[in-house]
């Protein structure tokens, strides 16, 4: 070679390749906005998955904090929200190869807008607990953009239509399940002290 190393000879070598492991994986976060600009739906991507149990449940913004919890002890607590559909969704065979699967959420919908906790798993799990896979997600489907500010002693919210970017007034702003509260003004903005 250029550094004066004699080299050996050519070797062919084989490698078994075997099916790809089996993959599901969802939008990350825990909170997923769908595409207001598009048919209300969420993604799932699955790798040698035939189908999928998801199971839709209806929350409501006061629901955020017993969904933390539940997040944290799935074993013991209940998914918050009143289930509304349990659905066995087919996958589009494709051998290991990444295959998307969407959730279609218009059929839920109340005035086309929404808050639903998904839980989505694989129809016919690994034997070993620690293999199986799932994807979990509260998912809102809404028309308004909120962005927040914080500093040591305040939030600056600001609400915006999604649609057109346009600051929206009206939009009431909460803190927590109890917190303080305020409504937006003609700018979209709303100012709420911490303490």
């Amino acid at each position: 070679d250029i550094y004066g190393q004699t080299l050996g000879k050519d070797a062919a070598l084989t490698f078994n390749v075997g099916a790809a492991e089996r993959q599901l994986t969802g939008p990350p976060g825990e909170l997923v906005g769908a595409d207001s600009a598009a048919k209300p739906k969420i993604s799932i991507w699955t790798v040698n998955e035939k189908s999928l149990r998801v199971s839709i449940h209806r929350v409501t913004p006061t629901d955020w904090d017993t969904y933390g919890d539940w997040l944290q002890d799935r074993d013991r607590l209940a998914i918050p929200g009143d289930l509304l559909a349990t659905l066995t969704l087919p996958v589009k065979v494709d051998p290991d190869n990444r295959v998307e699967t969407t959730i279609d959420l218009a059929p839920y919908l109340r005035d086309n807008l929404g808050h639903f906790l998904l839980q989505v798993d694989q129809t016919s799990p690994p034997r070993d607990r620690w293999a199986r896979q799932s994807w979990t997600g509260w998912v809102q489907v809404t028309k308004i953009g909120l962005t927040a500010f914080v500093d040591g002693g305040h939030v600056l919210a600001w609400a915006n239509e999604l649609g057109s970017g346009k600051a929206l007034a009206g939009v009431g702003v909460t803190l927590g399940p109890k917190g303080r509260s305020a409504d937006t003004g003609a700018d979209g903005l709303a100012s709420l002290e911490l303490a």
